[in-house]
């Protein structure tokens, strides 16, 4: 969203409506309405003000986004060296198992993590079927369901691959500890018959997880989720809304994102000799891996309208109420 001297491009496009709002009250048109229309746009322009603050005031700072229902992948089948598609419909959400990941964890002389702790990651989403749109936002259940036979013919299977996951252990909660996504990029990848081909890739761009134990070398569990851009997507693969309509220019603003949340369980972990390397080059001493199994689900999402937008609706439409007072009272 454009910012111009305080004020998103969304506010100013209200405020320039309200002005010709004005205009038409303040011109000819005026001598057409009666006192009581005028009444009634004042009354009304209360109201509209009245809910757009109590909007404003209203969402909560975490909910930046908004799980879209019912949307649409379509997917290559790769027919005798050419891609060739099939879509699937009503999508809840896309379910992630069998994940494994080795997470290289930066920690102290007893083996536990402290706030500023760095980490990297690199894994697999080694299954990944869907659950149909059954409940409006982020609860969709039921059967699972498999991409299984192409349209060619072939069966096919979807993983995803993440690498060069990079984030920190931002502050320790009672005998855990919460972390921060910076950096990462994925692959979304379709095997048929025993061929690999990237179809769909981008950025993490966010967020982070927790863990319910300070020392990441022994049976822990957590939770994450990350945010993450759809930069590429290849031989034919797409990602639509309920009505059909791709979402690849939403998907390349910024406008839409992937969100995957998953549960993870730590299962062990080994000094690496040497220590790890962070930060740019850096190499930090101790240092464990430690290999994490997870599933999890995930959505595509929509960025909501900013906060401070909705705060400059409710007051320019305060304003433009105030101002027909005066001009009635005058």
């Amino acid at each position: 969203m454009i910012e111009v001297e305080g004020f998103s491009g969304f506010g100013m496009v209200v405020a320039w409506l309200l002005t010709q709002i004005d205009v038409s009250w303040s011109g000819r048109f005026r001598s057409i309405f009666l006192v009581r229309n005028r009444m009634k746009s004042t009354t009304a322009l209360r109201a509209l003000a009245a809910a757009a603050v109590m909007a404003c005031v209203s969402v909560p700072a975490s909910a930046a986004y908004q799980v879209l229902d019912g949307w649409q992948i379509t997917v290559p089948g790769f027919a005798h060296g050419s891609p060739a598609t099939d879509t699937y419909t009503n999508i809840g959400h896309l379910v992630l198992g069998g994940g494994t990941a080795t997470v290289s964890q930066q920690v102290n002389g007893s083996g536990n993590v402290f706030t500023g702790a760095q980490f990297s990651e690199t894994g697999m989403i080694n299954s990944i079927a869907y659950v149909n749109e059954n409940c409006v936002g982020n609860c969709d259940n039921g059967v699972q369901k498999i991409f299984g036979v192409g349209p060619d013919g072939q069966a096919y299977t979807l993983e995803l691959a993440f690498s060069n996951v990079s984030g920190f252990v931002d502050s320790l909660i009672g005998s855990g500890f919460h972390y921060t996504f910076l950096t990462g990029g994925y692959s979304l990848i379709a095997i048929v018959n025993g061929v690999s081909t990237t179809v769909a890739g981008g950025s993490i761009i966010g967020l982070g997880g927790d863990t319910n134990t300070t020392n990441v070398i022994g049976g822990t569990t957590g939770s994450s989720t990350v945010l993450a851009n759809v930069a590429n997507q290849l031989f034919g693969f797409d990602v639509a809304d309920s009505t059909g309509t791709s979402l690849s220019a939403g998907f390349a603003s910024g406008q839409y994102l992937l969100q995957a949340t998953t549960t993870n369980t730590l299962n062990g972990g080994s000094v690496v000799g040497g220590g790890c390397t962070f930060d740019g080059g850096a190499t930090f001493v101790p240092c464990v891996n430690v290999q994490v199994t997870s599933e999890g689900a995930l959505n595509v999402v929509k960025k909501l309208p900013e906060p401070g937008s909705l705060a400059l609706i409710g007051l320019a439409l305060a304003g433009a109420g105030a101002a027909r007072r005066r001009k009635t009272q005058a």
